[in-house]
């Protein structure tokens, strides 16, 4: 045989001849296996690779037999001609053959020639061109071939999927294979996560600082509930081989109920898990890919986590070191400085500032000199931008003027209840009644919407509705060591505040910047205006300062005030006072009759307001059962219009919340037919004497337990004497009361600051008649400021940034001072982990400026994970037991009924606070606040007191003195807050507050821990 010296040729020889021949021609040397092969010397390489029995397989023709066509040859058959050849013929073996036909380069590195018909073959078998089986197909029955396998136990068995040795050191197919694979997956994955980790990508960060070399940084833009979903994208775009494998990884198998129903995953979602571990990943490769580390940090920060904690997470990469974290919160709150100070001298935008007192008591566990328990006293503010602003609404030169040229002394009586716009409180009352009703009837669910949209549309419920979705930005300043009871401390604390919006001595923007606060501040504020009158310019004078009481703490005033008059006697038989009420609902009295609980002691009043208003709705439909009667009023398709419940509901403030209403209840002349009807009940009988004994035996104050009254029996007959209905004259009142303090509540979560100054005008009249004398100047002067003092821009201008919405989501607009609150109680939790004051460099430049976006990271980080929000359930509210109780009192008590001579304890005088409020103002209380105006604008002669601002200060110190007189003794030290919220959903006022879900948390690790066994049951 003729030795081959071009592999290349017989490639192609054999590629022409031997493949897709049915039959070969004479010539063609493949024929020549066909016949009987005459004897030869074989070669040392034919002895060595020993002789082919593939030639065995071939059809043969007999020796002599005539030349006739061949039947076509199988597959198999021509592949056994194909090996015999390039094995007997050619003296190649097979795994050169592949190996030259595979080959791609030489020893050198440089590409071997190939002829045409080579490339096409190789085109055809590698594209998969052309061919019904690819390459994937053939290296499928390799990895098939038991031929491939390692033995088990063998040395070639712990080479499958290795590490550690190279695919071309492998001889046995298979653990050569899977180890290429590894090879080939990790060289993929080391590219992928080297690309993901570049700058550009987005897991350094957003901002370009010009310090960091070019490098971006993280800035609070980078940071929110999108996070994660970003951080998902950006792996699922730019490292889909890592997410998949991670994804599988994460993924367990599906597994079925014992109804045989495949469970759905609900607890770590792949996605989300995917992506924490493939950020933890990126951040080990480089520590510049942090976003979500960051995020993590920055949020184990937030909620105060142990340096432990932080050590660990550290260590194994989940986040940066507490230095880090610490650095970085501290270059943030740097760049937000720089931002306000920019932002105070912007002649585009204008500024509304807030500002409150902390506290924290920093109780030592070691005393000792130098380590004494004291408290921690100071500070806060944020500020956020006007909405609307034009520079003409905050003009100070036309501010000074109509101060200046004020006709606030020329105010009557009747000029401020003529500010009261009657037919809108006459409007909204009358959609509330109906809002109550769609609220608690399922039958009428349908007209939530309507009704939501007519306390939104103008005319009808509306005044200034502002932006459903509208989000304000919150900018909290650095805190500082101040107490706003000291003068000189809290004018300091205010410029300190101005200089952190650029504002100083030497340069200021000459324009009004709106102060707002409680009444404590709101008084001091007015207060420094007047003592620095005489400064040089308008900064110095706190010209530039427009005050303004916020509406949380008057909200809470006006709660209050509702529970210490209507509240009656503990264990009062009467059912309209407010603690026969709480009583059969097991509600326990506050701990401060005259300074409570806002969010509990708010769910009880409005839930007592709705149940007294069902049973009104009751009482005109004629019916003993509300609720079946619409049942069966669906039934018969008969409910009622939306404009047909408006009418009656009209009725029914007539009858049951109107001053008329409660003035004919009392003196007993209620008609008996016409809008002001109410049906008489039963006769009344007054309680005999030893049933009023018996309760005032659980009711007697701490005066003693002395004899009863001589003038007990005159009282009696009295009473007897008496043809009004007490009860219904008090639940009238309570009504009008209440209905006043949640549609202030509501205004404020339905973001219409029109509504809101509307209820706000009604109760200033309404502190004039109680013991809260101070917000009654509080919110008199927050009128007359708006009234006589302001530009109509201006006015509307102020309304429109009254309150804000931080979360941007509809219906949970709040007053800035509760934002502010919420802030500072975080605040106060942040300071206990540091020996630190206000004004310290860790509290003032790394946790004050920041404390506004760890309040937003906490609430809202959880959704990014797919996690709802931490709301209580807010069952059906005609389901709640606390109603049924209630609606079945107040019809067996018959209280919206009129029974002539009904009263168990005094008249209802006393809970009349809006006509005391008129009666009050007109006897000298209104002459009094014009009085205390004039003082600080500087009308009041103060020759007898020596003059200057001492006599200024006394007089007004004085003044205030005078007012404290008036009001009730409170323990003003004494304050539970409850945590909770209030918003609109589904059209209803919505109170929330309690164990924030703890009761809900537990249920859910218990499902968890039920998942777990049964999957556990399926593994065995």
């Amino acid at each position: 045989m003729a030795p081959h010296t071009n592999n290349e040729g017989t490639f192609q020889f054999i590629l022409e001849n031997v493949p897709g021949t049915a039959a070969y021609p004479p010539e063609s040397p493949v024929a020549a296996l066909s016949t009987p092969a005459t004897p030869q010397v074989h070669s040392r390489t034919q002895h060595s690779r020993g002789t082919s029995s593939f030639s065995s397989d071939l059809p043969s023709t007999p020796i002599g037999a005539p030349n006739k066509r061949r039947s076509p040859m199988t597959n198999r058959q021509k592949l056994n001609a194909a090996m015999s050849y390039i094995i007997d013929t050619l003296d190649l073996s097979f795994t050169e053959f592949l190996w030259e036909y595979f080959r791609y380069t030489d020893e050198k590195g440089k590409p071997i020639p190939r002829m045409a018909s080579h490339v096409a073959s190789l085109d055809r078998l590698l594209r998969g061109r052309g061919t019904l089986h690819t390459f994937a197909h053939i290296l499928g029955e390799v990895l098939k071939d038991p031929l491939s396998h390692a033995k088990r136990g063998s040395e070639d068995e712990d080479l499958m999927y290795s590490i550690s040795t190279s695919y071309l050191d492998i001889r046995l197919a298979m653990p050569a294979i899977t180890t290429l694979a590894v090879e080939l997956v990790r060289s993929r994955a080391i590219k992928e996560i080297s690309h993901v980790v570049k700058g550009h990508v987005g897991l350094h960060g957003s901002l370009l600082s010009p310090h960091s070399g070019g490098r971006k940084q993280i800035s609070w833009a980078d940071i929110s509930a999108k996070t994660p979903a970003i951080v998902q994208g950006v792996f699922k775009t730019e490292t889909p081989l890592l997410t998949y494998l991670i994804s599988i990884l994460v993924t367990p198998p599906r597994r079925k109920n014992s109804s045989g129903v495949i469970v759905v995953r609900k607890m770590r979602p792949t996605h989300i898990t995917s992506a924490e571990i493939l950020s933890t990943i990126a951040h080990c490769r480089t520590a510049h890919a942090r976003l979500m580390p960051v995020c993590r940090g920055i949020l184990y920060f937030a909620c105060g986590a142990q340096h432990t904690l932080f050590q660990y997470s550290s260590r194994v990469g989940h986040t940066p070191s507490y230095n880090t974290v610490l650095a970085t919160l501290k270059r943030m709150a740097a760049c937000d400085a720089a931002y306000l100070r920019e932002l105070g001298n912007d002649d585009n935008e204008g500024i509304i500032l807030r500002t409150d007192n902390v506290q924290q008591y920093l109780k030592r566990r070691e005393l000792r000199i130098g380590r004494e328990s004291t408290m921690k006293i100071g500070m806060s503010a944020m500020v956020n931008t006007l909405e609307g602003y034009t520079a003409s609404a905050l003009d100070l030169d036309d501010k000074i003027y109509r101060i200046r040229n004020s006709k606030r002394d020329e105010m009557e009586v009747e000029t401020l209840l003529g500010f009261i716009d009657e037919a809108h409180a006459q409007n909204v009352a009358i959609l509330q009644w109906v809002q109550v009703l769609v609220n608690y009837i399922p039958e009428l669910s349908d007209l939530k919407p309507i009704v939501a949209k007519a306390f939104q549309t103008v005319g009808q419920g509306a005044k200034m509705p502002l932006p459903r979705k509208h989000q304000t930005v919150i900018h909290p300043l650095a805190t500082v060591a101040k107490n706003e009871n000291i003068t000189t401390e809290f004018r300091d604390a205010l410029v300190d505040f101005l200089s952190q919006i650029g504002q100083l001595d030497a340069a200021f923007k000459h324009r009004l910047i709106f102060l707002g606060g409680d009444g404590l501040t709101f008084e001091r504020s007015l207060n420094i205006k007047a003592y620095l009158r005489d400064q040089s310019n308008e900064l110095r004078r706190m010209d530039i300062f427009e005050p303004f009481i916020e509406n949380w703490h008057a909200g809470w005033t006006k709660l209050s005030q509702d529970y210490a008059t209507h509240w009656g006697r503990d264990a009062s038989q009467d059912p309209s006072t407010l603690s026969h009420s709480t009583n059969k609902i097991g509600q326990k009295k506050p701990t401060n009759i005259n300074k409570v609980d806002y969010y509990p002691a708010a769910y009880t009043v409005f839930l007592v307001l709705d149940v007294r208003m069902l049973d009104c709705w009751r009482i005109l439909f004629e019916t003993n059962d509300l609720f079946s009667y619409f049942r069966n009023l669906k039934m018969s398709n008969n409910l009622p219009s939306f404009e047909d419940l408006k009418a009656k509901a009209e009725v029914l403030h007539l009858r049951y919340s109107s001053h008329l209403a409660y003035e004919k209840a009392k003196q007993g002349v209620v008609p008996e037919t016409g809008t002001f009807a109410v049906p008489p009940g039963s006769p009344w009988k007054l309680p005999s004497v030893e049933e009023s004994s018996l309760i005032d035996r659980h009711t007697r104050t701490s005066k003693g337990k002395g004899k009863k009254s001589e003038s007990e029996q005159k009282t009696r007959a009295s009473k007897a004497a008496f043809k009004g209905d007490a009860s219904l004259a008090r639940s009238i009142m309570f009504i009008r009361d209440t209905m006043l303090t949640r549609e202030h509540a509501q205004a404020i979560s339905d973001g219409d600051p029109g509504r809101v100054y509307e209820a706000f005008k009604r109760m200033c009249i309404t502190f004039a008649g109680s013991s809260h004398s101070k917000y009654m100047y509080y919110t008199l002067e927050q009128i007359c400021n708006l009234e006589y003092e302001s530009s109509p821009e201006l006015k509307e201008l102020f309304l429109r940034n009254w309150i804000i919405n931080p979360s941007g989501e509809p219906g949970r607009y709040v007053a800035g001072d509760l934002h502010l609150e919420h802030l500072n109680l975080e605040l106060e939790e942040h300071i206990k982990h540091k020996d630190s004051a206000w004004d310290d460099d860790h509290i003032r430049k790394v946790i004050s400026p920041n404390i506004a976006h760890f309040v937003n990271l906490k609430n809202t980080f959880r959704e990014g994970l797919g996690l709802s929000k931490r709301r209580g359930k807010h069952p059906t509210p005609h389901s709640r037991p606390e109603v049924k109780i209630l609606l079945q009192t107040y019809k067996n008590e018959e209280l919206h009924k009129f029974r002539v001579g009904r009263c168990y304890d005094d008249f209802a005088d006393e809970v009349d606070v809006y006509g005391n409020g008129v009666k009050n103002l007109f006897e000298g209380r209104l002459q009094k606040f014009l009085l205390d105006w004039k003082a600080r604008r500087g009308d009041v002669s103060r020759s007898a007191s020596g003059g200057g601002i001492v006599a200024l200060n006394e007089y007004i110190q004085n003044l205030w003195r005078e007012i404290d007189e008036e009001e009730e003794e409170e323990n003003e030290d004494f304050e539970v807050r409850t945590n909770g919220s209030m918003g609109m959903v589904d059209g209803e006022l919505v109170v929330e507050y309690g164990d924030d879900g703890i009761g809900e948390r537990l249920n859910e690790g218990e499902n968890e821990l039920d998942e777990l066994d049964e999957s556990f049951e399926d593994e065995i």
